[in-house]
């Protein structure tokens, strides 16, 4: 629960309910992980009924599909702050009086959503996707906290192991400059034809081909 602007916020969070089959099993011991579409239903009413807040917020990490699916299924959310596919939408998506928010990977950009709220209902609003490019000013307290959590590990990361001719990313979709530095190292040492990464909506995987 959260107070903004004299609104009570309430704020739902639920993970990408692959984690328990696609990360170390240290990351999931002891916990279960579902889609949340039969748990949300009675928080969303708790929030309405018992804390008697004016916006309903959900931050949803499943992915745009998966997400949009769930707001399908489940009424009395306002918004809707996805994760996990990386979208950038420069528009929200909707449905019915549910907004749906992604903005991107890797802090590449910010989504800012303006709520105009009348009596517990959104009334109108304006999105914007912001870039985080060079217009953006870097924040001197961040960028203080910044350098003191690396400074331990400065002289290893000042060392240099190699020279680049183009940039190193993980942005795009279909092929990233990082992924194929990544399975050229892994086929070489696998010795092996072929290497690969895929990526579906609800699931990534890695493998070698001989």
């Amino acid at each position: 629960m959260v107070e903004r602007a004299g609104l009570r916020i309430g704020i739902v969070g639920i993970a990408c309910h692959i984690v328990d089959k696609a990360m170390p099993p240290s990351y999931s011991t002891g916990v279960r992980f579902t889609l949340g579409n039969a748990e949300l239903p009675a928080h969303v009413e708790k929030l309405r009924r018992e804390e008697r807040v004016d916006l309903v917020v959900v931050l949803l990490h499943m992915g745009f599909r998966q997400d949009m699916k769930l707001a399908t299924e489940v009424s009395g959310i306002d918004v809707i702050v996805s994760g996990h596919t990386h979208n950038r939408l420069y528009r929200p998506a909707s449905v019915g009086n549910t907004l749906l928010i992604q903005s991107g990977c890797q802090g590449s950009f910010v989504g800012r959503l303006d709520l105009a709220v009348e009596n517990g209902r959104v009334v109108s609003w304006e999105h914007a996707l912001i870039a985080t490019d060079d217009k953006v000013l870097e924040d001197a307290e961040m960028a203080a906290g910044v350098a003191e959590t690396l400074s331990s590990h400065r002289q290893l990361l000042d060392e240099p192991v190699g020279q680049l001719e183009a940039p190193l990313d993980r942005a795009a979709v279909l092929e990233a400059s990082m992924d194929n530095v990544l399975l050229d190292a892994i086929a070489q040492v696998a010795d092996v034809e072929l290497a690969y990464i895929s990526s579906v909506p609800t699931f990534s995987h890695q493998g070698v081909v001989s």
